[in-house]
């Protein structure tokens, strides 16, 4: 029945009360009244199970380790999968790293204590000795109170006087976890008596949020209870956590090695493709240049290549490259000869088809006289040059059949009705100018919405500038449609990966500028999968013009960062995964050794037998559930394959006769 009731209050989070509540009810439904009030026995008697069952777990009454055993009658579970010194790791092979923060909801009321009520675990588990802390909290001097505002006002955890801790003895309760996985550190957890202070969790921060939602679902119970029961309660609540989360390694490592793995592919991937759409020349320059921040002009002004970069634009450069450019109904395919000139001729037309179908549209069904007129006359020239371009069939296409995939475009007929043109396929090649033509007004809208901010006022001024940037918005979409177009035609020709690779879907969303991007970056926090628009990336249309290479420098440099943090954490992974592994079997090793040595009695080796195939168990489960991802060599942890050489075989332990 107690061990029922530890489910329920660790694994279920529900408070001694309720349980009592539901054994009332089973025991004479409809009658509550008949039933003896039992809830102060129930608690003491759980209490007192809950120290025996901690004793024996801890290894009371039988032979300390002269090794392990570096903290006698520990009832802490730490976690298995960091570093532990002796257990599953040497000092020469990896580092600590802890952080903390602060929960202040896991408050005590300020109220009568039983005088019987002490703390069975005091400084055995998760807080230290009571007495020596609330002594050495005393000792130290309080801070000056400063004069500016804090950033936390609005919440008011500062705020020694806030009605929020009004009545309470304990304000809340701080921890150190390991970030990996959160779980509590044994003599890590201590009591708070003020309210949170600025820059508490300026380090990682918010690893321990994690953990808190979880101990607030206890709060409820434990701001009722004395300080010895808090204390035992809050303990056992840490302990359970850390034994769930040792319990589930041998899921949760291998799923993360896993979804690793996938983003550090796709960081290589984006990496190594942004890396090829600049001139080899600036890549050796930036290898060679360091990311530590430098005071060249000692003015206090730091700089790094991974600070934000300034947008220049290219402003008036790309303004005056595309008021120079042919019109949108007449263009030049370029200097290309042959069957490829043809063809690019052929997806002009397709092109200048539906700009001409579009002025049609716009200018609606009662155009003025002169707009009419010009519509004629590029009506009658693109007729020309549709006559021209299926004289030339014969030559270029005599050999081959009609299309099986055909592509038709309508054309304005001097009666106003539509006709189907020319079916074509197209070069890579006309992809590429498309693409890079997006690029480049991608570059102008940004400089001209910049330009705007800074230097326009007034509403006339501010209306022309917006009249510019909607210009430049419908020239952006109408390039993205002749993008699209061309995709289209190398689709039904059965492209390469490559291709595919090159010429991506051209999505809304990836009409994106760079200043935008920069500005999204700099506001939001968890950069390991973000990447830029693949326009900017993209090797079909290299990243050569000044301005480019000036903004594309710092996401070169961040998408080295990205690509090399996935790699430490596939490290880290492999790393957490053979020290639950080597954990479990020193633990089974241990308890097997105190079965086998002192004077226990039968029932206690029994129970150190039982504790030592739990953990033989639990080695065997993690090792089959991680083998696979250990010998990975996406990355290389050469003490692990030691370590594994020596001790597995076949995918089984290499069991020694002890």
């Amino acid at each position: 029945m107690l061990d029922g009731y530890d489910a329920f209050t660790t694994v279920g989070r529900t408070s001694g009360h309720k349980i009592n509540s539901v054994m009332v009810r089973s025991t004479k439904p409809g009658f509550p009244d008949v039933v003896d009030d039992r809830y102060r026995e129930l608690m003491n008697t759980y209490r007192k199970w809950l120290y025996i069952t901690k004793l024996r777990r801890s290894g009371h009454l039988l032979e300390l380790h002269p090794r392990l055993d570096v903290h006698p009658g520990d009832q802490a579970f730490d976690c298995v999968a960091c570093p532990r010194p002796e257990f599953n790791f040497s000092w020469v092979e990896v580092a600590e790293e802890e952080r903390y923060d602060g929960n202040f909801r896991a408050y005590r009321k300020n109220k009568k204590v039983d005088a019987g009520d002490v703390c069975f675990s005091d400084g055995l588990a998760y807080f230290p000795p009571k007495q020596e802390y609330e002594e050495w909290v005393k000792s130290q001097p309080e801070p000056k109170k400063s004069q500016e505002k804090p950033t936390c006002d609005n919440h008011k955890a500062g705020k020694d006087n806030s009605v929020k801790f009004a009545g309470r003895d304990i304000t809340g309760i701080g921890a150190f976890t390991c970030t990996s996985h959160s779980c509590v550190a044994p003599r890590g957890m201590v009591n708070f008596f003020k309210g949170e202070r600025q820059f508490v969790g300026r380090l990682e921060g918010e690893g321990p949020e994690r953990v808190w939602a979880h101990f607030n679902e206890h709060s409820g119970s434990t701001s009722e209870q004395g300080p010895g029961m808090r204390l035992d309660t809050w303990c056992n609540v840490a302990c359970d956590w850390g034994f769930v989360k040792a319990t589930e390694m041998h899921r949760t490592l291998p799923a993360r090695f896993r979804e690793a793995k996938k983003s550090h592919a796709k960081q290589l991937r984006e990496h190594e493709t942004l890396t090829s759409s600049f001139p080899r020349r600036k890549i050796q320059e930036w290898e060679s240049e360091s990311i530590e921040p430098k005071n060249e002009n000692n003015d206090g002004n730091w700089t790094t290549p991974l600070m934000d970069p300034v947008l220049k634009g290219g402003y008036y450069e790309t303004l005056r490259e595309e008021r120079e450019t042919e019109t949108e109904a007449v263009r030049l395919t370029g200097r290309r000869s042959g069957a490829v000139r043809w063809i690019a001729d052929g997806i002009e037309l397709e092109h200048s088809l539906q700009n001409l179908k579009d002025e049609q549209k716009a200018l609606g069904s009662k155009p003025t006289a002169r707009q009419a007129e010009l519509l004629n006359s590029k009506r009658l020239a693109l007729r020309d040059r549709i006559d021209l371009f299926m004289q030339k069939r014969v030559l270029h296409m005599l050999e081959i059949d009609e299309p099986d995939q055909p592509r038709p475009l309508q054309f304005v007929g001097e009666d106003g009705k539509w006709a189907e043109p020319v079916e074509l396929g197209l070069p890579s090649s006309y992809k590429t100018d498309t693409l890079a033509k997006a690029g480049r007004l991608l570059g102008s809208k940004a400089a001209v919405i910049k330009f705007k901010n800074q230097h326009l006022s007034g509403q006339t001024a501010t209306t022309r500038a917006e009249s510019t940037i909607q210009k430049h918005t419908a020239k952006i979409l109408k390039a993205r449609q002749r993008y699209l177009n061309s995709r289209d035609a190398l689709l039904k020709l059965e492209p390469t990966e490559k291709d595919l690779d090159q010429y991506r879907d051209l999505q809304t969303r990836d009409l994106q500028t760079l200043k935008t991007y920069f500005e999204e970056y700099a506001q939001t926090t968890g950069h390991g999968k973000t990447s830029m628009s693949w326009i900017w990336r993209s090797t079909a249309a290299p990243n050569k013009e000044d301005w480019q290479i000036d903004v594309l420098k710092t996401e070169w440099f961040w998408s080295r960062e990205r690509f090399k943090r996935w790699n430490e954490q596939l490290i880290l992974l492999k790393r957490e995964m053979i020290m639950s592994i080597r954990l479990f079997r020193q633990y089974q090793g241990l308890w097997e050794w105190k079965a086998r040595n002192g004077q226990p009695s039968p029932g206690m080796r029994s129970y150190a037998l039982k504790r030592s195939t739990f953990f033989g168990q639990l080695a065997r489960q993690m090792l089959g559930a991680s083998l696979e991802y250990l010998k990975d060599d996406v990355v290389h942890l050469e003490w692990a394959n030691t370590w594994l050489r020596d001790n597995v075989s076949n995918g089984v332990f290499i069991e020694t006769s002890t």
